[in-house]
């Protein structure tokens, strides 16, 4: 994956939910409409565009309402079909991708994208050749070192495990409740630097939100942290 030829995917479009390469997103199908994408997908190569719904969508959930032009492509990873048909399915983020034509004649939507490259990415076989990645780690594990001990597990990441900056990058943006404005802004940016220096500006935000939470909560404070 990865290349300028258009290729054909099975769309699942939703109003909040932004998907990122790199990422793991479980998933719960039970419109019939997209329990026969899903049966579809798992027939064939198993991968499914996540995009975003435009503002809107509400009047016309049931047809097909507008969404935006850039959204993830993800492989079925495990897949679950219960006794009433619904399904569990788990899916690994692949690519960025551009809707270049959506196809009519089925009940679901499936659109002609062309898949996108990343932009100043980097391999991670040498942590120490990849400045960026070490800048990430470290605010990262600064981040934990100020979270109260109950919300550590829920927040541990391993970014040393990413293959390459930009899974790194997606990861850690993935583990934050952004809005979905600006999750799918990160999906539309291509360039990893210009990704990385996002994360880390944010890191830096809420490093200064922990770091002011411990403080009130070692000072006796109720300080309930996220």
């Amino acid at each position: 994956m990865g290349n300028s030829r258009p290729s054909r995917v099975f769309l699942f479009p939703l109003p909040e939910t932004v998907f990122y390469p790199k990422t793991r997103l479980p998933l719960h199908i039970f419109e019939p409409r997209y329990r026969a994408m899903t049966a579809a997908a798992l027939e064939g190569e198993g991968l499914i565009g996540m995009v975003l719904l435009k503002p809107g969508w509400e009047e016309n959930y049931y047809n097909s309402p507008a969404t935006v032009s850039v959204g993830c492509a993800g492989q079925i990873d495990q897949s679950e079909k219960l006794e009433d048909g619904k399904y569990n399915i788990l899916l690994q983020g692949e690519s960025r991708f551009q809707i270049i034509r959506e196809i009519p004649g089925k009940s679901y939507r499936q659109a002609d994208v062309e898949f996108l490259e990343e932009i100043n990415d980097q391999t991670i076989s040498d942590k120490a050749s990849c400045p960026e990645h070490t800048e990430l780690v470290k605010l990262y594990s600064r981040y934990l070192e100020l979270l109260p001990e109950k919300n550590k597990e829920r927040r541990h990441l391993d970014l040393n495990r990413c293959a390459s900056l930009s899974e790194a990058v997606n990861q850690t943006a993935y583990l934050f409740d952004l809005k979905p404005g600006e999750k799918q802004s990160f999906l539309e940016q291509r360039d990893v630097l210009k990704r990385q220096r996002y994360v880390r500006e944010f890191l830096q935000f809420q490093i200064e939100l922990a770091r002011i939470s411990k403080e009130k909560l070692d000072a006796g404070f109720d300080v309930r942290s996220n």
